[in-house]
């Protein structure tokens, strides 16, 4: 894993790249976004998501935000991740999500979920999400998203979801996220 700075800008990926575990912005007091899989963004370079992120995490009086996912495969389409999980990528994510949170609970004032309606597609992305709200469940943090799809499942922050629900990234309210919603 190669851990990368850029400022405050904050990622941690694969050696060869294709793989992202976390980016973020530090901070004392930080949101924590859980993501399906991430896309090109980097500590040097926002995407239009990650850039939805920051401002919905400052305009919240949060100043650090990281973006974390269910599967660390960066792929622009959500249909184009595999059909099954590779074993030791997803091993690899979960592993180190649980070092994260090890290592900066303390910082982490929030979680915002948002993977969307594609976690749908892929059982292992469920069966990630499961394992992840496991961890999370052992700190003491205000669970968040920005709404729910009409399947149940926590809005994903994509520019398209964004604009058209609120009228953009300024006008986004955090949720209260209960537990039993997206639980399928």
């Amino acid at each position: 894993m190669i851990t990368n700075h850029n400022n405050s800008y904050i990622s941690v990926s694969s050696d060869d790249d294709r793989m992202r575990f976390v980016l973020g912005k530090r901070g004392n007091k930080s949101l924590l976004v859980i993501g399906l899989n991430p896309s090109s963004a980097n500590e040097k370079k926002l995407d239009p998501t990650t850039r939805i992120i920051e401002k919905i995490a400052l305009n919240h009086g949060y100043d650090g935000w990281h973006i974390i996912n269910l599967y660390p495969l960066r792929c622009a389409k959500p249909s184009h991740l595999p059909k099954r999980r590779k074993v030791d990528v997803y091993t690899q994510n979960l592993l180190f999500i649980e070092e994260y949170l090890v290592k900066n609970h303390q910082s982490v004032e929030a979680v915002c979920l948002g993977w969307g309606n594609h976690i749908a597609r892929y059982p292992y992305l469920k069966e990630a999400r499961d394992a992840i709200r496991a961890m999370l469940a052992l700190y003491d943090f205000k669970w968040h998203c920005l709404g729910v799809t009409q399947a149940g499942h926590p809005i994903h922050p994509s520019p398209l979801s964004i604009n058209t629900r609120f009228g953009g990234a300024s006008k986004v309210a955090l949720m209260p996220y209960s537990e039993s919603i997206g639980n399928d």
